[in-house]
């Protein structure tokens, strides 16, 4: 059900629709399926498009990918409180006045590279009210499996393509079930 929802909405985003369209078009297309109220509500995406902007913070030392990350953010329509920090230090001076609902770390920065910092959250704050996503250019099954023994909840490898990204952005952030830890 999480996954047909997510496609209607990223269909109706694609024709150019503002987000509260796309919502309300994928709510009436599901209307039209006679599924009762209990169903659309137990719809995780469905609960988290309507309740309040999730907060988001992204950890990356690169410029041009805090660039990228908030242009995908924009295209897909997603509306999102976004701090954006470029290093562990700024994450955690940030993270001190702020409680996300998500963290995209990347994996390699230096000083403090995803792993440390992610070893440096859970001191701080495990269990975890948050998900960390991991993202790298050369993310590979044996980094994510790395990560997520510290505590990530998903590993990316970093999309090629504004549009990938978008469809990562909209599947971790809106849907609340996602179909492996590995996305990518």
């Amino acid at each position: 059900m999480e996954s047909i929802f997510v496609n209607v909405y990223l269909h109706f985003k694609g024709l150019g629709l503002k987000k509260s369209s796309c919502v309300y078009k994928s709510f009436l297309f599901f209307r039209s399926l006679s599924l009762p109220d209990s169903v659309l509500h137990s719809c995780c995406l469905y609960r988290r498009i309507m309740k309040s902007k999730p907060v988001i913070l992204l950890v990356d030392d690169d410029e041009d990918d805090h660039h990228i990350f908030n242009t995908a953010m924009q295209s897909a329509a997603l509306q999102c409180e976004m701090h954006n920090a470029f290093n562990a230090e700024e994450a955690l001076s940030i993270l001190e006045s702020v409680t996300p609902d998500f963290i995209f770390l990347d994996m390699h920065m230096p000083r403090v590279d995803g792993i440390e910092f992610l070893l440096r959250l859970q001191k701080l704050y495990a269990p975890f009210t948050f998900k960390v996503v991991m993202f790298s250019t050369g993310m590979t099954k044996e980094l994510c499996d790395k990560a997520t023994e510290k505590g990530a909840s998903y590993c990316v490898k970093k999309p090629a393509s504004i549009a990938e990204l978008e469809k990562v952005l909209v599947q971790v952030c809106i849907s609340k079930t996602t179909p492996s830890k590995y996305l990518f």
